[in-house]
């Protein structure tokens, strides 16, 4: 404002000189030139220009000290009654600013409902919507959505259906690569004889050996530094129990479906006994439907009444939550009705009883409808199955081998396999 003051007062002399002298010229008929009349003029008109010029930059000057001041003002909107609507944006918009951070859409959208409901900033509206477009960054799915501002520490995460395999079978640890289990499954013979008779040899019982190695899990996801920096979180932690539900998953299909190579031996890999009712080792018995892909009532039974007495006191149901539902629940008796009311089939503690034994589901057994579906296994899995850990999840953490990534390098040493024949029956869905 000086400078257009100073300017002002020149413009003020100059034309004031040039009317002095026209009066004089008019009074005298000889003074002043023409030509000194067209200097004074032509400065006059520059200084004009200059002045305009001024003017239009302290416009400038104040609608950017306005437009600054409106933005500020828009950033404390959150204070008061709406902060909590506002926090997020704030401190998100704090972090633009200085760094570029990424804003949060959700937290802008709530700062234009506010706005545009009665908020006086000074902006208009296309200024909004300018300013809007400007803070706005896409987000990355593959982890870009953790680095924002006061973004809460939990996580809405995903429930994955699995097998409930450790909290049926045997489960033990060891410190070796492997370890190894007599099978005492065999029996001495016995004969009658009278006082006198000759007492020939009787057969001896034969013992087995079973080997479990335990076999290798592992896992390597890896994240940028700048992400591990950046994220509202330890992630590391998250990516110890993204990990350790993985393995978990892996391993109880293992145990249910596994071949045995480079994994655990599942319990419906095993082949099945020759002959029905009849012990063979490393096989289990396999109870037919007599009807391809269908279960009824009696195939129940059936199951149940193959496992002979001392394992019933811990036996259980294990099926797929489809296969309960839609097969067993389901079942009628000639009149129509239901055969199973799944209110009388629940205990005190929710969980559902199936002649007598209770029923737990598994994800990895296979679904019923199908010919040769081994769709219900029953029997006391705690003899029956042995579950082998050699250590828990180690994690390496390499910042190393593949910058700027970090690598979470994670390994489990598990393995598994029946150790007792007779304890498990299993329901196959043929004739």
């Amino acid at each position: 404002m000086e400078k257009v003051l100073t300017k002002l007062t020149e413009l003020s002399d100059c034309m004031k000189t040039i009317q002095e002298k026209n009066t004089s010229l008019e009074k005298k008929h000889d003074g002043l030139v023409g030509s000194e009349i067209k200097t004074l003029t032509e400065k006059a008109t520059l200084l004009s220009e200059e002045i305009e010029k001024i003017q239009a930059g302290q416009k400038s000057h104040d609608e950017q000290k306005a437009r600054i001041e409106n933005l500020e003002k828009v950033v404390s909107l959150g204070g008061g009654q709406k902060d909590a609507d506002f926090k997020e944006y704030d401190t998100g918009l704090s972090k633009y600013l200085r760094k570029g951070s990424a804003m949060n859409a959700d937290a802008e959208a709530k700062m234009m409902e506010h706005y545009l409901a009665g908020e006086k900033t000074g902006l208009s509206d296309t200024d909004v919507k300018s300013l809007v477009k400007n803070l706005q960054v896409q987000s990355n799915p593959d982890g870009g959505y953790f680095v924002m501002p006061e973004r809460l520490s939990a996580t809405v995460g995903r429930d994955f259906e699995t097998s409930p395999m450790r909290e049926l079978c045997n489960v033990m640890s060891t410190s070796n690569e492997s370890v190894e289990l007599v099978i005492d499954d065999d029996e001495p013979d016995a004969e009658w004889a009278s006082e006198t008779a000759s007492r020939p040899g009787t057969g001896t019982p034969k013992i087995g050996l079973l080997k479990i190695h335990a076999h290798e899990l592992y896992a390597k996801p890896k994240a940028t530094q700048k992400m591990l920096d950046d994220a509202g979180f330890d992630v590391g932690s998250w990516l110890a129990g993204k990990i350790s539900s993985k393995f978990a998953r892996k391993e109880n299909t293992a145990f249910v479906l596994g071949d045995g190579q480079l994994k655990a031996k599942g319990f419906l890999d095993y082949a099945e006994w020759s002959t029905p009712g009849s012990y063979q080792r490393n096989a289990l018995e396999r109870v037919d439907t007599g009807v391809n892909g269908v279960i009824s009532a009696d195939n129940l039974l059936s199951l149940q009444g193959a496992l002979i007495e001392g394992y019933q006191k811990n036996a259980n149901f294990l099926m797929k939550r489809q296969t309960f539902f839609s097969k067993i629940l389901t079942l009628k008796a000639g009149s129509g009705e239901y055969l199973f009311d799944p209110q009388l089939l629940k205990n005190g503690a929710g969980n559902f009883i199936l002649l007598g034994q209770p029923v737990h589901f598994g994800s990895d057994m296979p679904g019923s409808g199908v010919t040769g579906a081994q769709s219900i296994a029953y029997g006391d899995f705690r003899k029956g199955y042995t579950i082998v850990d050699r250590m828990g999840i180690t994690v390496l953490r390499d910042p190393y081998s593949s910058k700027p990534y970090v690598e979470f390098y994670s390994t489990k040493r598990v393995g598994g396999a029946v150790t007792n024949y007779e304890a498990i029956k299993i329901l196959k869905e043929e004739v």
